[in-house]
């Protein structure tokens, strides 16, 4: 974690400066001189430290092992034992049918090129 100190009263975050053991005294001696320049003075001079924290660098390739399948398996479970209306119910009585939609349409003709293929050239 780092400390930082504004020199200047009205500032913005890109005008920190970090501090260290070495320039703490003269970024305080600064700031009290930019204070002592004002022309109205509301009180003491106080001095705020934001401390900023590095994010954590997660791994971004994620393996699919027997353990991570284990625990996500574990997360989808509960998420469904707690969300139990998300699944759509038809009508009694009604037979399922596929939209006819030119989605389903280009998938369906995608599926006749994946099977003439497979018969042309078998694995």
């Amino acid at each position: 974690m780092n400390l930082y100190m504004s020199p200047t009263q009205p500032t913005n975050q890109t005008q920190f400066v970090p501090l260290t053991s070495d320039n703490w005294h003269a970024t305080l001696a600064k700031a009290k001189t930019n204070y002592s320049k004002q022309k109205t003075f509301d009180g003491p001079l106080v001095v705020h430290l934001p401390m900023y924290a590095s994010k954590e660098v997660k791994q971004s390739i994620r393996r699919a092992t027997p353990a991570l399948i284990e625990k996500s398996a574990a997360a989808i479970y509960s998420y469904l034992t707690e969300h139990g209306f998300i699944q759509a119910h038809q009508p009694e009585g009604t037979e399922a049918t596929l939209p006819d939609n030119a989605t389903c349409r280009q998938t369906e003709h995608l599926d006749a090129i994946r099977s003439t293929t497979k018969e042309k050239c078998p694995e």
